[in-house]
C-alpha cells in the first residue's frame, strides 16, 4: 500500500513538472523577443538623432539617454533568458530526489534490506559478542535439559557447546552422560575422544585411542575417529598414513566431510613428504 501511494505521488509530481516547466520556457522566449524589439527601436532612434542633429556631441548625448530609456538592463536580460525561476529549480530538484527514492523503494533491494533489518531486530542474540552468544545457547541447552534430563541428544549438544568454549571437563561429563543414556555409539565415542585430544594439546592419549578403537569397532568409516587418527599421524610426520586415511574418507563419500579441505590436506601432506626425503 505504501509503495502504491508513493508511486501516485511521483506521477503527480512528474505531471506538475511537465505542465509548469513550459511556462518558464515561454517566459524566457518572451523576454528575449522583447529585448530584440527594444534594440531595434533604439537603433532607429539613434539614426534619426544623427540625421537631425548637426552637432555630434549632442547626438551622442541623446543616444545615451535613449539607451537608458529604451534598452533593458543587460544583467536582467541575462538572468531571465539564462535560468529558470528559483521555485522551478527547487521543484526539479525535489522531483529528482523523489524519483530516485521511489525507484529504490519499488526495487527488490529495498525489500531485501528491510527483511534483513527485521531479522536482526528479531534475533535475541544480535547485540551479543560471539562468546556471549555461545553462553546464551549454553543456558538455553541447560534449561531444556532441566525440563527433559533424559534426552541424550541435548546432552551431546551440551558437550559440543562446552567443547567450543574450551571447557573440556564439562564437555567430557556431558558426552559421558549422553553415552550413558544412549548406550555405545560410534559418533559419541569419537566426540568424547575429540574432547580428550584437544584437552591434551592435540595429542592422542591412550584413553583417546581406546575410545577411537571402540568407535571404529562399531563403524569402521566413522568420520570423526578417522580424522583424529589422520591428524595425529600428520603431526607425528607420518605423512603416508595421514594420506591413506584422508583418501579413505574421500573414497567413502560421507556427507560429513569437506572434500575440498581433505584434498588440500592430502596435497600438503605429499609436499611435506617430498621435503622430508633425503
Amino acid at each position: 500500500m505504501t509503495e502504491f501511494v508513493l508511486l501516485l505521488a511521483l506521477m503527480a509530481l512528474t505531471l506538475g513538472v511537465i505542465l509548469f516547466w513550459p511556462r518558464s520556457l515561454r517566459s524566457t522566449v518572451t523576454h528575449g523577443r522583447q529585448a530584440q524589439e527594444a534594440e531595434a527601436i533604439y537603433a532607429q532612434q539613434c539614426r534619426q538623432a544623427e540625421s537631425a542633429l548637426a552637432d555630434p556631441a549632442l547626438a551622442q548625448a541623446l543616444q545615451r539617454e535613449l539607451e537608458k530609456d529604451i534598452l533593458p538592463a543587460p544583467a536582467a536580460v541575462e538572468v531571465q533568458a539564462g535560468r529558470p525561476s528559483g521555485r522551478m529549480a527547487l521543484l526539479l530538484w525535489v522531483s529528482v530526489v523523489l524519483l530516485s527514492g521511489g525507484a529504490y523503494v519499488l526495487s527488490g533491494d529495498y525489500h531485501r534490506v528491510r527483511a534483513g533489518i527485521a531479522a536482526i531486530q528479531n534475533d535475541p542474540f544480535s547485540e551479543l559478542t560471539p562468546l556471549q552468544k555461545e553462553d546464551r545457547r549454553l543456558e538455553k541447552l541447560k534449561a531444556s535439559l532441566r525440563a527433559t534430563p533424559e534426552d541424550s541428544v541435548l546432552w551431546a549438544e551440551l558437550g559440543e557447546q562446552y567443547l567450543l568454549l574450551n571447557a573440556y571437563d564439562h564437555a567430557t561429563k556431558a558426552y559421558e552422560r549422553a553415552l550413558a543414556l544412549r548406550g555405545e555409539n560410534a559418533e559419541l565415542l569419537s566426540a568424547l575422544a575429540t574432547v580428550l585430544y584437544y584437552r591434551d594439546g592435540q595429542h592422542l592419549s591412550a584413553d583417546a585411542r581406546a575410545l577411537i578403537d571402540r568407535a571404529l569397532a562399531q563403524d569402521p568409516g566413522e568420520v570423526s575417529a578417522l580424522m583424529l587418527l589422520a591428524s595425529d599421524a600428520f603431526f607425528a610426520a607420518d605423512y603416508a598414513r595421514a594420506i591413506d586415511i584422508w583418501q579413505t574418507l574421500l573414497d567413502g563419500g560421507s556427507p560429513r566431510i569437506n572434500r575440498v579441505k581433505l584434498i588440500e590436506a592430502i596435497q600438503t601432506a605429499r609436499m611435506m613428504q617430498q621435503n622430508a626425503m633425503p
